[in-house]
Formats: C-alpha cells, structure tokens, sequence
C-alpha cells in the first residue's frame, strides 16, 4: 500500500487531499482515500501514483495551481527515514 506522512494529508471540503509537485514547480491537488496509520505514515488510495512527490509542510495554505519553490529536506538522523520522493 502507498504511504505518505501524516502531515501531507489535508482535509478540505469534505474530502482528504495531498498536493502533488509538478514538474513546472507547480501544485495539483489530488483527492485521496485515508487508510491506516502507522507511527507517522497514513495509507492512501486514490489516483496518486506511486512516484508523486507530495508536499509536507505548508500544504493547508496552498492551492490547487500555486507556485512553489522547493526547499532542501533536512538531513535525517538515525532515528528518523524518509520517505522517496517527498517534498518538503
């Protein structure tokens, strides 16, 4: 099943969304199904594809079209693993 931080999930108009990076820098926001969650992971189902780079932090101020420069993610600790391809 495909995972994605917690904090990437956004409820918004009755529905959980994420928001997508695009290859032009810009943000789609995707619909998606909440599952289980595990420490700080949540199971999605919809149309994600398996590769998407969602965004983690900000995403609830964000719209479906906005611009968005991407920040370098912080290097992990030994206590703590990423995810591939997520964006912060």
């Amino acid at each position: 099943a495909l995972t994605v931080p917690q904090v990437a999930v956004v409820p918004r108009d009755g529905f959980n969304t994420v928001m997508v990076l695009q290859p032009d820098q810009h943000v789609r926001q995707v619909r998606v199904e909440a599952g289980r969650r595990v420490g700080d992971r949540i199971e999605v189902r919809g149309e994600l594809p398996r590769d998407a780079r969602v965004v983690v932090a900000g995403a609830g101020f964000l719209n479906d079209g906005d611009l968005v420069r991407v920040g370098e993610a912080p290097a992990a600790d030994a206590s703590t693993t990423s995810a591939p391809g997520a964006a912060k």
